[in-house]
């Protein structure tokens, strides 16, 4: 979260700023979900380069929802970056995995399955809205 919009260079590519109500003078950034690997990274540096982080950034929170076929699971991450008077960043993380087949089941229908784990998905995003909503 950054706290101030003093010195930072924003940038209308390659991620999107929107001020999202329930966080102050806040300017969370929104990756596009296609992006992975090395371009991810890149974009990160981007970001820093660009002084998003500054001295006046004193929290930084990063949530990835994210499913693997391989293994059938859908994966929520969290991690926060505190910053702590002695200079450096307090690092706190959370995963949590769902079970989640996507056409990989034999006790349903494929079509159900599916339809079952997209209804399950959209639940979850739409609890993660509500929830930043709410902190308002």
């Amino acid at each position: 979260v950054i706290r101030s919009a003093l010195g930072l260079g924003f940038h209308v590519q390659p991620f999107h700023v929107r001020n999202v109500p329930g966080l102050e003078d806040a300017y969370p950034f929104f990756f596009d979900a296609s992006v992975i690997g090395s371009r991810a990274w890149e974009m990160y540096l981007y970001m820093l380069e660009g002084r998003f982080l500054d001295a006046n950034t004193d929290q930084t929170k990063v949530q990835l929802i994210t499913y693997n076929p391989e293994v059938d699971t859908l994966t929520y991450v969290e991690v926060s970056f505190q910053y702590q008077p002695s200079g450096h960043y307090e690092v706190a993380s959370i995963a949590q995995g769902l079970p989640m087949p996507l056409g990989n089941t034999r006790s349903l229908d494929r079509m159900e399955a599916r339809t079952i784990g997209e209804i399950v998905l959209v639940a979850i995003w739409g609890a993660l809205v509500l929830g930043a909503l709410g902190r308002q």
